[in-house]
Order: structure tokens, then sequence, then C-alpha cells
């Protein structure tokens, strides 16, 4: 046979055997660690192709009905989305393409509009955009949505309407806002089905019915004996931290209220205020929450991102947290009021009030640190993590460094985080990228490439690689093997959310030189903290220098309210029992269709024999096995891996986080 021939054969039968497993996405796995267990609701959409198919466009898959949309219109929805993850465009940018197909089409492909209008974003050939055939192609219409999206600066931080009239130029550019609240909900329920990283939509995880509007410390509280008409409580956050609406409800007031405190005359809004020359929340907004309650949102730096009577979700971006108004330093002033009155009369302390609805506000935990060669015996893998409550400690194989106290931060706190640079590599573009500290995006740090290049020669004394993190669906860069095992751990974690590599370069003035560092791994938590990790042997971590250089990055990552920390070592032990597991964490190698029944045979605690001997009426062992590591590896089951694992290990259910 001659070679070409032969060539065509094996492209043809790879073909057919991708074809076979579900497409190149579920041949290699992608996906969540629990996606073998629970049924993918569609495939990442396939990118447009330059000769779409004649054939009508429709959902990889049939999309059950979400809310007010039925399945098509989910199913065109799950297409946005899928694309904008392919393209690793945030999640903020899913939510903006969504709503602008919410209040372009429905959410219908349509075959023609307005004018010579086409598709789900009614885009025309004759503006350039594609194609009437390949406009009616959602994943096409969705990635020359995104392509001129990410054009605009600052989109992220930019109201929804703003960033959707200037990729659409609409003849009504306001009509877009009320459809962010619908958009971010939907685009929630999708990337949860399709095990998709929602980094840009409040907290990685799910989000419950309340949730902090900015994640920091409380500085002054409600109503203390120094100022008793203090209303609300003030949360010490960076300017420019995003500022999310804490509960589902409808905007009742937009409004700059900056005044003189003397002659009461306006003072504005595009500056600064002070806290004795101006009195007024600045730049403020007011929600109406079910129940007749209220939530207020004062100083932002910027308009804010809604309007009156908008709906909008739990968690969703309204503002940017600022200093205008009575205010002496970025911050965001919290308000609660009940029964519908915005006036002094019904505030309540916010404290206590968030506490109850279980999204507690004030000064983040100070870490947690793994519980790994202390704990003996965890009872599931939900508690894998201690809690290290109001101080830091040295555990083993893990230097904690503290945020900062805001109680001692000083003044020059917003001169730090303007004068350090961030250099990052944004996951659109070859080009590296640089933005101050205190206003550098964090989806876009989460979303980021590695900042450097990997260095490849002979003789080099370490062991680099990538890795395919089960968190993030795709592959993380390690250049040892103690970065991997780190970031082994961090897959292994149910808290865990985004996992990023090589992540930004900082750099700064200390005295009279420039320091740079470049930190090993970001991570991105369920609950909305951020740690950023230095991975080095224990003996380097002892070396002057080296602690001189992790002390100013804790430092000035503290400043902008997240955590450092350096690793150094874990439990050899529960190291190889997670390195193990996985080996299974991707769906494709277990028989996903025994999961279920396989679970159902775990009552109490049994060992991983019994579990085998129990199930050999509906598979041979040798099935069996990769189930329950798999179901080890995703926390569906728990077991205690400070002992090696075997056949007499016992396991249990857990409950799912």
């Amino acid at each position: 046979m001659k070679l070409r021939s032969l060539v065509a054969l094996v492209v043809a039968l790879v073909a057919v055997f991708i074809l076979c497993a579900g497409g190149l996405g579920g041949f290699l796995g992608g996906g969540s660690a629990n996606a073998g267990c629970i049924p993918m609701a569609a495939p990442p959409a396939a990118p447009p192709s330059a000769s779409p198919p004649t054939s009508p466009f429709a959902p990889p898959t049939v999309w059950p009905a979400i809310g007010d949309w039925d399945s098509d219109q989910v199913g065109n929805a799950a297409a946005i989305v899928t694309t904008g993850a392919r393209l690793g465009v945030p999640g903020r940018g899913w939510v903006i393409a969504v709503a602008t197909a919410m209040q372009e089409s429905t959410l219908r492909n349509l075959a023609g509009g307005d004018r010579d209008s086409v598709g789900l974003f009614q885009q025309r050939p004759s503006q350039g955009w594609g194609t009437p055939t390949q406009l009616q192609d959602p994943a096409y219409a969705s990635e020359k949505f995104y392509r001129e999206l990410i054009t605009i600066g600052g989109w992220q931080t930019k109201p929804l309407t703003e960033v959707a009239q200037a990729v659409q130029i609409s003849a009504y550019p306001d009509a877009y806002a009320k459809w962010e609240g619908p958009a971010t909900r939907l685009v929630t329920a999708i990337a949860d089905a399709a095990g998709l990283h929602t980094d840009g939509l409040g907290s990685c995880g799910a989000i419950g019915p309340w949730t902090q509007p900015v994640l920091a410390p409380v500085g002054s509280g409600f109503r203390t004996s120094d100022r008793l008409g203090h209303d609300g409580v003030d949360l010490s956050a960076p300017r420019g931290t995003i500022i999310r609406a804490a509960s589902t409800g409808t905007v009742r007031t937009v409004r700059c209220d900056a005044a003189y405190a003397s002659a009461g005359a306006p003072w504005g809004c595009d500056r600064d205020g002070h806290p004795t020359f101006t009195r007024g929340c600045g730049w403020y907004v007011d929600i109406d929450h079910a129940g007749g309650l209220l939530t207020r949102y004062c100083h932002m730096d910027k308009p804010p991102m809604v309007a009156v009577g908008q709906q909008v979700a739990v968690g969703q971006p309204i503002g940017v947290v600022g200093s205008t108004g009575h205010s002496s330093g970025p911050h965001l002033h919290f308000e609660v009021h009940q029964n519908g009155d915005a006036s002094a009369n019904s505030a309540i302390d916010p404290v206590p009030f968030m506490t109850a609805q279980n999204a507690p506000l004030g000064k983040p935990p100070c870490r947690f640190s793994m519980n790994l060669a202390l704990s003996h015996r965890s009872v599931t893998r939900r508690v894998t993590l201690r809690h290290v409550s109001e101080t830091c400690s040295a555990w083993r194989g893990m230097l904690m460094f503290s945020s900062v106290d805001p109680a001692v931060m000083s003044i020059d706190v917003e001169d730090r985080l303007s004068s350090v640079e961030v250099w990052y590599r944004p996951a659109a573009g070859e080009d590296l990228v640089t933005a101050a500290l205190g206003r550098v995006s964090l989806t876009e740090l989460m979303a980021a490439r590695p900042v450097r290049e990997f260095r490849w020669y002979k003789g080099r004394t370490f062991y680099s690689g990538w890795y395919w993190s089960a968190t993030t669906g795709g592959h993380v860069a390690y250049e040892s093997r103690l970065e991997l095992a780190r970031i082994l751990l961090a897959d292994f974690d149910p808290d865990v959310c985004g996992i990023v590599a090589q992540p930004f370069q900082v750099r700064g003035r200390v005295g009279d030189r420039d320091r740079r560092h470049v930190p090993d791994l970001l991570l991105g938590h369920r609950d909305g903290r951020v740690t950023v990790v230095d991975v080095k042997p224990a003996h380097r971590v002892a070396d002057p220098v080296v602690r001189e250089v992790f002390a100013w990055t804790a430092e000035l990552v503290g400043l902008r309210g997240w955590t450092f920390e350096v690793w150094s070592e874990i439990d050899p032990v529960r190291l190889a029992n997670i390195r193990f597991l996985a080996g299974y964490r991707r769906p494709f190698t277990v028989d996903g269709g025994l999961c279920a029944p396989v679970l159902d045979m775990v009552d109490g605690q049994v060992t991983v024999g019994g579990v085998e001997r129990l199930a050999r009426s509906i598979a041979a062992p040798e099935r069996i096995r990769p189930v329950l590591l798999h179901l080890l590896w995703s926390g569906q089951l728990g077991g205690d891996l400070s002992v090696p694992l075997g056949a007499g290990s016992l396991v249990w259910r857990t409950e799912q986080p």
C-alpha cells in the first residue's frame, strides 16, 4: 500500500473513532470531575467552518427548557456559552453575549429580521459580519460577537448595555440592560450543566439566595458609639473591586448625591469625596428584594452598571468600589433595610443579617491550611481543609502569610496598589499586558496563560510538563514535580474552581531598586477567595533572600485582599493516593452507567472489596473498581487517604459540595 493511501486510511479510522467517542472533547475526557456520573447536556460547540454545512443549524443535543426559555432557546444560549468557553472568553462575556441575543432575537436563530439582519445576534452581511449562511451558524455568529467584544477596552467592568451597544451599534442602545439578570441566571444554569468554569459570575461555584457584595473585612460597624448615624457597615475593599448584588431583586435607585457638607451644593461624583468637606453616598444603588428588604451600595467609583427598574440576579456585578461622597478612602458602604423603607428608620445591622443568610460579612478567613499530614482520619473529602481562624500558622508543608489587617493599613495603600504593576498574558492574544495591582481584572487573570515560556534544555535538573485538570477542563503547566504535587492537591480539592500556572509577574520598587517575581499558581475558590501560591522545597524557603521575596509578595497580594501561600511538602502516602486516584479523574475511564448503581450499594462504611463483591451481579470487578476510584476522586465517596488504598480500604458516601 502506498504511503499516501496508508495515511488516508489512518486519518479515516481516527475520525471514525473520535466520532464514536462523542467528539474529540469526549475522547480526551473534557468537562467536570463528575462528568462521568452525570449526563452531559451538550458538548462544546464546534468552531465555525469557512464553508458551513447546508443542513439546518441546531443545538448539538436537545436541551431542557430552563425558566421562561424553551429547549431551542436554551440550546442556542448553550452554543453561545460553549463558544465563549472554547475561545477562552471570561464568564462575564458569556452573559453579555447571551443578553445581547435575548434582546436581538429572543434567542431564536432567525433567518431574517430588520433589513438584512440574520441569526441570534441579528448581524448584517452588508456590514461585514459574514454571509447569511454563516450568520445562522450559532457558533460562527457567537465567535464574531466575541472577537469584537474583546477589542473594547475595559469591557469586563463597563455596564453590559454600554458594551453590547459598542458591539452591535443598535438603534436602541439602552434596551440590553433589562436582560442582564435573566442572562446571568441562564448562563449559570448552562455552565453548571456543562461543567464549565463560570469565573466571572460571582463566586466560582453555585451561588445561594444571598452572597457577599464584596469579599472584604468589615471596617466601621453599624451605629457604633462614635458613629451613631452610621446606618450600615464599611467593607474595606480596594478601588476597582467588583460590587455584586447581594440577592436577586429590582434596582430602585441609581444616583449620585455627593454634596458640599457646608453649603449643600453638588460636589459631583467625577472625583473622590472627603470625610469632612462632603456628604452623601456618592454613586450608589438601592435594590429591592423579596419580603420588603432593600440593600444599598455606596461610594462607587464610577456610574453603576445597572439602571432603575432593572432585574438583577444574586451575584450580578452592579458597580465597582470607589471613594465618592462622604468617604475617606476606597470602600463599600453596605446597608440593609426592612419594610421597603429606604430611610434610616428601617436600617438594620447587616452583619448578623447576612450571617443568618449564610453569606457572612467580615474578614475573610486567614486562609485554609491543608489538613494532610496532621489529620489522622478525614471523615470525607469535604473536610480535607482545616480552617485557620484569626492567626496564620506554619503547618507541615505549608507556610501561610496573612492578608494585611485593614486596621493597620495606612493611607498609602492606594498608592502602593497603583504603583505596583502586574504583567500577564491574556487568554486572547500573544502579547503581555500590564495593569496596576489595584485595578487588574481577576477574571482575566483566572483565564490567563503562563506569563513566561518554559525553559527546555539538555541536562536540566527539573521535570516540567502539562497536567490535564478535571477542575478547569484544560491543561495546567508545571515546572517541577513539587509543583505538580500542589496542582494535584488543588485539582482534588472541591473548594478550588480555578487553577492558573505562572499567572502573572508582579513588578515594583523596593528602595532604590526594581523587584520582579512570578508566583507559581493562582487558585480561585468557590466562595470567591483567591490564593497566590509559590512552591519551594523547605530548604530553599529557609534562604533569607527567598523569604524576603516571599514577604514582599505576600504584602502586595494581601493589599489586594488575596492570600499568599508557600507550599513545600505533603505526607507521601496521601500524595501517592491522590496521584493514583488522579488516573481516574477523566470520565471516559469509567462506565458512567455503573456510577449510580455502585453508589446505591455503599451503605455506611464498606470496603472496596466488599463493594466489588456486591456488584458482581451487575458487572465484573475489573469494571467496578475504576468506578469506585472515580467516585473517590470526584468526592462522591469518601475514604481514609492517610493509609495506602487497597481492597480492604473503607469507603462511604458523602454529601456533595
